[in-house]
């Protein structure tokens, strides 16, 4: 018989079942919403953010051509040229840092000091020799000789006096080189040359890289 007073307990599952699935679909839509606006909101402050950064003027950045060597003293600056690789060796008496240009290559024999190349690298170096820096001026005295440096002349490295002078054919062939004492070490950049014409295409590197040279 038939019960005209209420729900069957199947008519009530099926209320339950159909409140629970308007009620899912109500919640996604709802929730859906939220993402979207967080989207939305979230791109207006990065559009915001992009505005402001380029009107707003921004602190010069340093170049990374500008290096520092603080690992060993003396502590010194100095200007990488554009494109040169970056290479270092170093003991507790000396750092060796070796700058190559991008045309750089390098054939070594059994004895790497003097191996035969194309293109140019040059190396900032200091020694940890306390030599005297009375050197200087004794390779600028009238009269100095030596069996290898000839073209001697005045110049100044880190803001101190220095010397510069051609090496003459050695073992390793020739060399650029400029060289100044810092509290005991002795400081230079050089280059090896297969011939003395062969720094022509790079002296305009090499005395950008002297000028750049700053002792901390």
């Amino acid at each position: 018989m038939k019960n005209n007073k209420g729900f069957t307990l199947i008519e009530g599952f099926l209320i339950v079942i159909i409140i629970g699935i308007i009620g899912g679909t109500g919640y996604y839509v709802w929730n859906s919403r939220q993402q979207t606006n967080k989207v939305l909101t979230s791109a207006q402050n990065e559009t915001v953010a992009v505005k402001s950064s380029t009107v707003s003027p921004s602190k010069p950045q340093k170049s990374r051509n500008n290096l520092t060597q603080e690992s060993y003293d003396p502590k010194f600056t100095y200007t990488q040229p554009d494109g040169w690789i970056v290479s270092r060796e170093s003991s507790n008496l000396y750092e060796y840092i070796y700058l190559s240009s991008p045309d750089f290559k390098t054939t070594p024999p059994r004895d790497q000091e003097c191996a035969s190349f194309t293109g140019m690298r040059f190396t900032i170096s200091s020694t940890n020799t306390d030599v005297d820096s009375a050197i200087v001026n004794k390779m600028l005295a009238p009269g100095y000789s030596a069996t290898f440096e000839k073209d001697i002349k005045e110049s100044t490295l880190g803001g101190q006096k220095a010397v510069e002078y051609f090496g003459s054919p050695g073992e390793c062939g020739y060399s650029l080189t400029t060289l100044t004492v810092h509290n005991g070490y002795s400081v230079e950049i050089s280059t090896q040359l297969a011939s003395e014409s062969a720094v022509t295409p790079y002296k305009s590197a090499y005395e950008n890289l002297v000028a750049s040279f700053k002792f901390l």
